[in-house]
């Protein structure tokens, strides 16, 4: 049996730079609903919060775990690196996982995606500054433990504007695990980015990235890759905004519990 871990936590730190995007028991319940049309192997749905107001709205076939205070001071997601740490099985009470963004449409079956047995693997695009993403990666516990007991906050100042500016979790994991070639999943598995791959954009915009590599942003269409299968709402927008649901009707055909 598989793990699916997502993650509700209340992140008042504005140290954290990016979308100050307010998530709901509404997005755990929903990836529950797409999961459970989506994937057709053993598995369980695990939210891990510090959100006490939301839990009586959690769907009761969601397993909840009580986030830790780790890095809690640091805010961003520097808390989901003790996923990597020796004593994460013992509070999960299973080996293996995956751990997936709530802001995500999953948009047909993931069976493939998740019934490997990698001992880790991560989304990965070639161009992103930092190629592994932290929006979903899959492992065996204690698989990359480096991750986790290397890691000193003083290797991660903020910049002059108080921001984490470099990335959080996701940078530790490219500075580790990056240089070691891990598996990885990509937009040939079905697993796109809304904002680069996906959203409209009137010519497209070609950006070249710190690894030298090209990259045309947006399509003309905004409709759906055939082969999508999960797409992730990196940055400012929410597959909850309405007018996105209006402008890209896909999204609340899959978006829904």
């Amino acid at each position: 049996m598989i793990s699916i871990i997502c993650w509700l936590w209340n992140d008042n730190n504005q140290l954290h730079p990016k979308k100050r995007i307010r998530f709901t028991a509404d997005h755990v319940n929903i990836l529950y609903g797409m999961i459970k049309r989506n994937l057709h192997i053993d598995y369980e749905m695990v939210l891990i919060t510090d959100n006490s107001i939301n839990i009586d709205q959690i769907n009761s076939e969601i397993r909840i775990i009580p986030l830790w205070d780790d890095y809690k001071e640091m805010g961003g997601c520097f808390r989901r690196l003790k996923v990597f740490s020796p004593e994460f099985k013992d509070i999960l009470g299973n080996n293996r996982f995956v751990t997936m963004d709530i802001d995500c449409v999953i948009t047909n079956d993931i069976t493939s995606l998740l019934n490997r047995d990698d001992d880790f693997i991560i989304w990965a695009e070639e161009w992103r500054k930092w190629v592994y993403c932290g929006s979903m990666w899959m492992m065996n516990c204690g698989a990359r433990e480096k991750v986790w007991a290397g890691f000193n906050p003083i290797d991660y100042p903020v910049n002059k504007n108080g921001k984490y500016s470099g990335g959080t979790d996701q940078k530790r994991i490219n500075n580790v695990l990056y240089k070691n070639g891990e598996n990885t999943w990509s937009s040939m598995d079905g697993v796109y980015s809304f904002i680069t791959d996906i959203q409209k954009r009137e010519k497209g915009q070609i950006k070249i990235t710190h690894y030298g590599k090209r990259k045309v942003y947006g399509s003309k269409t905004g409709d759906l890759p055939k082969n999508a299968r999960i797409v992730f709402f990196n940055g400012k927008v929410d597959p909850s905004n309405k007018e996105l649901q209006k402008e890209y009707p896909w999204i609340l055909q899959h978006w829904h519990e």
